[in-house]
């Protein structure tokens, strides 16, 4: 009985990591230097074997790989798991990478591995016959790569069916002559085929169309009527500031047409309701006109009206501390009012230092940078205390989620600063200023600040492969991928104020300056799915619901029973064997015992 305990123990033993795991390959395409320093393609195999764990990854490669590939795997798989929303703490990820020869380093296999985790979290099956080759960038779009014409004709070679790229790559330059990679690939017998999203990648590796979310939403009633009123009154400001500009004969200069023409762009942008990206010209309108007031001020003036406004500063900023957050919305008017009280804090010391510099243009400008940053915050306060779905926004719920903002966004720095080492001190600055708001208990400017850094750090890797000509596509892609989170965000019950200002705002800039709507863009994707922190559960899964057994796998627990039963059976034969003499040897005893007795 105890024999046969024992090997049913030993079999279900053997069957609990299997049972516990899921497991996924694909094919990776990639570009191998020779000796001659020349680049050739070759293909490579990435592993995936998710077991329970506590959301860490571990990383296997052979041969070695740079470091860049190490954390695009990981900035893949965070992509996977927020498009799923899946809560992946709950699992540890071991990735392995096979090649037969050393491959260069880059981003340009993070839409493979994007896909691979993926499907493996959602428990299907991948077809191997079809690849891609393809960065992965925030709001799941589908990045280029180089070394396109290389890679496919590896794939041809090692019989891949479908090879995907991206969106708008099919002509290539390659030696002073334009490539069509489609016509290339019908050459080898292959399909390649241009996909832009995520959700279309994974349709061709798995066949299964995933629901694809509607970027279409209404805007909030309540948030127009506000942002409205804060349009009013900032161009109302524009419009008092420039006659006082004119009662003084101050219009003729540069910086009073500037200004004009600011206040005309926020006029329109009024009457076409775009009422964030008005109030936002006319802000900017406001302090130019502001500065043309003050040039004439003196020093001791210049001195007397910094402690005033410092003093509605210390004011402003008691009062917004009492305010209690209870929504999104509350708590997004909490993060640009005090964004903005920073900045205007900020802007009022530097005025002495500039003085002290003898620098008195400098700090005159400083002095009007921060009265109507001030003056702006105090219009977004308007904000506080709106309707909205109630979630837990405790101080230690927010402080949770500066932490993990903090430290997303310091991942995505490091990972860009693998391409542009030397060109990212602002977006140190502003980690090293969100850590120390975090450690003054500001978890609320904490977050903000890491937000904005992440966003920085998601512009420059998606850029990096991007020529201006795809720029225009770029930005539309991030505005749909930003109307779509706000679209989501509406379902739950909340209007983003700040991801829909931002949305706006971008649209606006599309054509005059791409480069500050591909930023605003990216806020917009940010602030629009800032519940995501404050979720009281994401969708959990269980790795054992579609394990299935290999036949090899059950053969091998067959040969493994068949083993522990027979050498069950002649220990027990053994054991039989002697028990005689083992009787024998107790009736010695006994007589002996005896003997000593008597």
């Amino acid at each position: 009985m105890k024999t046969k305990t024992l090997i049913i123990s030993l079999f279900f033993v053997l069957l609990i990591p299997v049972a516990h795991a899921r497991s996924g390959h694909v094919k990776l395409l990639a570009v191998s230097e020779t000796g001659e320093g020349e680049l050739v393609g070759s293909v490579a195999d990435i592993y995936l074997q998710i077991k329970p764990g506590t959301g860490r990854i571990f990383f296997d490669t052979f041969p070695l790989t740079k470091i860049d590939t190490q954390v695009s795997t990981r900035f893949a798989k965070d992509i996977a798991c927020n498009f799923l929303d899946v809560d992946c703490d709950e699992f540890n990820f071991f990735y392995t990478i096979k090649s037969n020869s050393a491959i260069v380093g880059g981003p340009s296999a993070g839409a493979a591995i994007t896909i691979l985790t993926m499907a493996v979290l959602e428990g299907v099956e991948i077809n191997e016959s079809v690849t891609i080759t393809g960065t992965i960038n925030s709001g799941n779009i589908i990045g280029p790569v180089g070394g396109t014409v290389e890679k496919i004709r590896a794939a041809a070679k090692e019989g891949i069916k479908t090879v995907l790229i991206s969106e708008g790559k099919r002509f290539v330059e390659e030696n002073n002559k334009t490539v069509d990679l489609v016509e290339l690939g019908k050459n080898l017998s292959i399909n390649v085929v241009e996909v832009g999203s995520l959700n279309d990648a994974f349709y061709y590796f798995t066949g299964i169309k995933l629901k694809e979310e509607d970027d279409s939403f209404t805007i909030s009633k309540a948030y127009q009527r506000i942002m409205r009123n804060i349009s009013i009154e900032l161009c109302g400001r524009s419009s008092r500031l420039k006659g006082k500009a004119e009662n003084l004969s101050l219009r003729n200069s540069t910086e009073f047409e500037e200004a004009e023409n600011l206040t005309k762009k926020g006029i329109w942008a009024f009457i076409n309701d775009s009422y964030y990206s008005s109030a936002s010209y006319c802000f900017g309108a406001n302090i130019k006109y502001r500065n043309i007031l003050l040039k004439n001020i003196s020093v001791d003036e210049l001195v007397d009206k910094r402690l005033e406004i410092k003093d509605e500063i210390i004011d402003f900023e008691k009062n917004v501390s009492s305010v209690e957050i209870k929504t999104i919305q509350d708590l997004q008017t909490m993060m640009v009012v005090k964004e903005r009280i920073a900045d205007a804090k900020e802007r009022i010391d530097n005025v002495l230092t500039k003085i002290v510099e003898n620098n008195t243009e400098a700090a005159v400008f400083d002095l009007a940078y921060g009265i109507e940053r001030l003056y702006s915050a105090q219009t977004w306060s308007k904000f506080f205390g709106g309707e909205g779905k109630a979630y837990d926004l405790s101080a230690p719920s927010i402080e949770d989620s500066c932490y993990r903002k903090l430290s997303e966004a310091d991942e995505r720095y490091q990972y860009a600063k693998l391409f542009i080492p030397f060109s990212l001190d602002h977006i140190k600055e502003e980690l090293v200023n969100s850590l120390g708001y975090s450690m003054e208990g500001d978890y609320v400017t904490c977050l903000a600040k890491s937000i904005e850094a992440k966003a920085k750090s998601d512009i420059i890797l998606t850029t990096l492969t991007v020529e201006e000509s795809q720029l225009q596509n770029m930005i539309s892609k991030k505005l749909k991928t930003a109307g779509k989170n706000i679209a989501k965000a509406e379902k739950e019950g909340i209007f983003p104020i700040l991801g829909f200002s931002y949305y706006e705002y971008a649209k606006s800039l599309q054509e005059e300056d791409p480069l500050s709507a591909l930023l605003y863009s990216e806020y917009a994707i940010e602030l629009s799915n800032l519940d995501i922190y404050f979720k009281s559960k994401k969708k959990s899964i269980s790795l054992g619901e579609k394990t299935t057994f290999s036949n090899e796998f059950i053969e091998k627990c067959l040969y493994f029973v068949a083993g522990v039963g027979i050498g069950s059976i002649i220990v027990m034969m053994i054991a039989n064997c002697k028990k005689p003499f083992r009787r024998r040897r107790r009736k010695r005893r006994k007589l002996f015992i005896l003997t000593v007795f008597l």
